[in-house]
Protein backbone atom coordinates (compact mmCIF):
# COMPACT_ATOMS: atom_id res chain seq x y z
CA UNK A 1 0.00 0.00 0.00
CA UNK A 2 1.73 3.06 -1.07
CA UNK A 3 2.01 5.98 1.46
CA UNK A 4 3.39 9.35 2.04
CA UNK A 5 4.97 10.73 4.93
CA UNK A 6 6.03 13.63 6.44
CA UNK A 7 9.39 13.75 8.01
CA UNK A 8 8.70 10.12 8.40
CA UNK A 9 5.21 9.95 9.92
CA UNK A 10 2.64 8.87 7.48
CA UNK A 11 0.14 11.37 5.78
CA UNK A 12 -1.14 9.76 3.23
CA UNK A 13 -2.46 6.02 2.42
CA UNK A 14 -3.71 5.26 -0.71
CA UNK A 15 -5.89 1.99 -0.86
CA UNK A 16 -7.18 0.14 -4.20
CA UNK A 17 -10.69 -0.19 -4.65
CA UNK A 18 -11.21 -3.80 -3.20
CA UNK A 19 -8.91 -2.22 -0.33
CA UNK A 20 -11.52 0.82 0.27
CA UNK A 21 -14.22 -2.31 0.00
CA UNK A 22 -12.84 -4.17 2.92
CA UNK A 23 -12.86 -1.16 5.06
CA UNK A 24 -16.01 -0.65 4.35
CA UNK A 25 -17.04 -4.22 5.30
CA UNK A 26 -15.22 -4.11 8.52
CA UNK A 27 -16.38 -0.64 9.44
CA UNK A 28 -20.44 -2.19 9.19
CA UNK A 29 -18.55 -5.38 11.20
CA UNK A 30 -17.14 -3.63 13.82
CA UNK A 31 -20.43 -1.07 14.06
CA UNK A 32 -23.01 -4.69 14.01
CA UNK A 33 -20.59 -5.97 16.76
CA UNK A 34 -20.72 -2.94 18.89
CA UNK A 35 -24.66 -2.98 18.41
CA UNK A 36 -24.48 -6.87 19.67
CA UNK A 37 -22.33 -6.16 22.88
CA UNK A 38 -24.22 -3.03 23.93
CA UNK A 39 -27.24 -5.16 23.60
CA UNK A 40 -25.94 -8.24 25.60
CA UNK A 41 -25.13 -5.90 27.94
CA UNK A 42 -28.76 -4.38 28.63
CA UNK A 43 -30.13 -7.74 27.98
CA UNK A 44 -32.94 -8.15 29.90
CA UNK A 45 -34.01 -11.71 28.71
CA UNK A 46 -36.77 -10.41 26.53
CA UNK A 47 -36.39 -12.00 22.60
CA UNK A 48 -37.27 -10.01 19.46
CA UNK A 49 -38.62 -10.59 16.05
CA UNK A 50 -36.94 -11.32 12.87
CA UNK A 51 -39.12 -8.61 11.62
CA UNK A 52 -39.15 -6.33 14.97
CA UNK A 53 -35.15 -6.58 14.30
CA UNK A 54 -34.88 -5.82 10.77
CA UNK A 55 -37.59 -2.70 11.62
CA UNK A 56 -34.80 -1.42 14.22
CA UNK A 57 -32.15 -1.54 11.78
CA UNK A 58 -34.38 0.09 8.77
CA UNK A 59 -34.68 -2.87 6.85
CA UNK A 60 -37.02 -4.97 5.64
CA UNK A 61 -37.47 -8.88 4.36
CA UNK A 62 -37.11 -7.62 0.85
CA UNK A 63 -33.83 -6.09 1.21
CA UNK A 64 -32.54 -9.24 3.08
CA UNK A 65 -34.07 -11.55 0.25
CA UNK A 66 -31.98 -9.00 -1.89
CA UNK A 67 -28.91 -9.28 -0.73
CA UNK A 68 -29.09 -13.23 -0.16
CA UNK A 69 -29.67 -13.52 -4.27
CA UNK A 70 -26.82 -11.13 -4.93
CA UNK A 71 -24.29 -13.13 -2.46
CA UNK A 72 -25.60 -16.42 -3.90
CA UNK A 73 -25.09 -14.95 -7.43
CA UNK A 74 -21.53 -14.13 -6.43
CA UNK A 75 -20.74 -17.24 -4.89
CA UNK A 76 -22.11 -19.58 -7.66
CA UNK A 77 -20.47 -16.78 -10.24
Amino acid sequence: MPTLSDHGKVVIKAYSARGITQLRHDRVTLRDSALAMARSAAHSGDRATLDQAMEFSNSNRAELAAVNAREAQRVNS
